[in-house]
């Protein structure tokens, strides 16, 4: 039965509508925390794309056979994670290239974009030259890049300036009204395309490299 008083009404339609609020919140963070921080299917990681090169061109995967692949996906647009990724995958490649040049010369960086909207070639090639010399980026129409986010099993969400608002996100300048949520890890594919191991994004460039001196023969 409802509350007979129009204060006790007022309390507890209030609180009904609290606890649906916190009810969606939680159920946004269980999302977030599903598409982020879920192990990737390690057995599946890896396949056929076509996209198009910063190196000019389209290449396919098989156009990487014979080398390693340090392998991220992000966006030019990403305020944080992205760089900070690149920069680590950089600075690691670096130091093996110290320690073990023959190992870091097997592997090329590539970083594919989820954000083909705003991330278009020039884009790209000019976002790419901040990083390791030999960062590959890819890009293509959004069929092409979902397959390739696809066969990684990488997934990712576009999450408007409505969005952030409802979560408290202040917004970003410069961002285009959104952001781009997606999962987040760094990928060592072997010369024959296969899976060879993988860090978090959140990765150290100690441990970056790490990875790939024990994944990489020679």
């Amino acid at each position: 039965m409802f509350p007979k008083s129009r204060i006790a009404r007022t309390v507890a339609t209030v609180s009904i509508a609290l606890s649906l609020a916190l009810v969606a919140a939680v159920g946004w963070k269980m999302w977030q925390t599903d598409s982020i921080g879920q192990q990737p299917d390690t057995q599946a990681i890896g396949g056929a794309f076509q996209l198009d090169s910063t190196n000019g061109g389209t290449v396919t995967a098989a156009d990487f056979r014979g080398r390693y692949m340090l392998v991220f996906f992000g966006y030019t647009h990403c305020p944080d994670v992205c760089p900070a990724t690149l920069n680590a995958m950089t600075q690691a490649l670096n130091y093996v290239a110290g320690k073990s040049p023959g190992k870091a010369d097997q592997v090329t960086p590539v970083f594919i974009t989820i954000d083909p909207a705003r991330d278009d070639l020039s884009r790209m090639k000019a976002y790419v030259e901040n990083f390791h010399p030999r960062l590959v980026g890819l890009t293509g129409n959004p069929q092409q890049v979902a397959a390739a986010a696809g066969a990684y099993k990488v997934s990712y969400e576009k999450v408007t300036q409505e969005e952030m608002d409802e979560e408290g996100m202040a917004g970003h300048d410069g961002h285009e009204g959104y952001l781009m949520r997606h999962s987040s890890y760094i990928f060592l594919m072997g010369p024959d395309g296969r899976h060879v191991d993988h860090v978090a994004s959140s990765a150290s460039p100690t441990e970056i490299a790490d990875l790939i001196q024990a994944g990489v023969e020679g």
